[in-house]
């Protein structure tokens, strides 16, 4: 690929990422407010003629029979927890802090792959985990600051997420149709079902604010595969970084938050350790923390 190519990847890598970003301050908007299944009923329902449509254009011919059932089948179970536990971290967290422990899903995946992939864990890489880990005390603070049921949902989130990634690789000859459709068919059915149960009615701003998640968390996607399809991992992976920069602004422009010094120093050690595994395993790559978006699968790799 050309200089110009990965350019043009890198700009792609950094839009996709900002939209992710304008998606996750909407779910936090939303998760405010809203229970999570209800937050997440609504946006697959916004977001899933968007995606079948994009996954026709892009190629009519694609199965929906997965070669995996078993697999998929648990990717789908996966995929109902993992977003509702992110959408209750971020409706209840700070977006840095979310952010903060999202932003450990790469070092995750990294030890994930080691049982389900069968890969080795290199010292570096291992040193960069443990960096990262380190980063997350750092951020957050335990023992001087209270430590809430959404940490734990948030840890949760990073860690079921890093698990989708890991299996979505394993499944990488799955059209993108069934890795997609899947997940989201169960989190519309199980968020369906305990709908009139937590239902709270919506404003226009609320129904406003999840068409623009859902639009948001698709573009970002399209937008994403845009990007490897021009450059390569190592120029597309690092720029889900940007997305701390977004959390900041849209934190204290929208939600009034300042991040303390503890909580940037922490997230730049996990930055740190997140870009060591990133440049060794490019496959670690993910879109974010992705709760009900779309897993992207670009052409060459398939995984906030």
């Amino acid at each position: 690929m050309s200089s110009q190519s990965h350019l043009i990847g890198s700009f792609f890598g950094l839009l996709a990422f900002g939209l992710f970003s304008v998606s996750d301050v909407s779910l936090k908007w939303l998760g405010a407010g809203l229970n999570p299944l209800q937050v997440l009923f609504f946006s697959c329902l916004f977001a899933l003629p968007l995606i079948v449509a994009y996954a026709r254009l892009s190629d009519p011919r694609q199965p929906l029979r997965p070669r995996h059932l078993r697999l998929t089948l648990f990717r789908a179970l996966l995929a109902v927890f993992n977003s509702v536990a992110v959408i209750y971290a971020f409706g209840a967290l700070p977006l840095a802090q979310a952010y903060a422990i999202f932003f450990t899903m790469p070092l995750f995946i990294a030890l994930m792959a080691v049982p389900i992939l069968g890969e080795k864990l290199d010292a570096l890489t291992a040193g960069a985990i443990v960096l990262g880990l380190v980063g997350v005390f750092v951020a957050l603070q335990p023992g001087r600051m209270p430590l809430e049921w959404a940490h734990l949902a948030a840890l949760a989130g990073a860690m079921s997420g890093a698990l989708n990634s890991a299996l979505i690789r394993r499944t990488r000859d799955e059209s993108y149709l069934v890795l997609v459709l899947y997940p989201m068919g169960a989190q519309l059915l199980a968020a369906g079902l305990a709908l009139p149960f937590v239902f709270s009615p919506m404003t226009r701003i609320d129904l406003a604010v999840t068409g623009l998640q859902a639009l948001c968390g698709v573009s970002g996607m399209v937008a994403f595969i845009a990007a490897y399809r021009r450059a390569t991992a190592a120029f597309v992976a690092p720029m889900q970084y940007s997305q701390i920069i977004w959390a900041t602004l849209l934190g204290l422009v929208i939600f009034g938050e300042r991040p303390s010094l503890a909580t940037g120093a922490g997230i730049a050690l996990i930055v740190a350790a997140g870009m060591v595994v990133l440049l060794r395993k490019p496959d670690t790559a993910v879109p974010g923390k992705p709760p009900v978006r779309p897993p992207a699968k670009p052409p060459a790799k398939p995984p906030a």
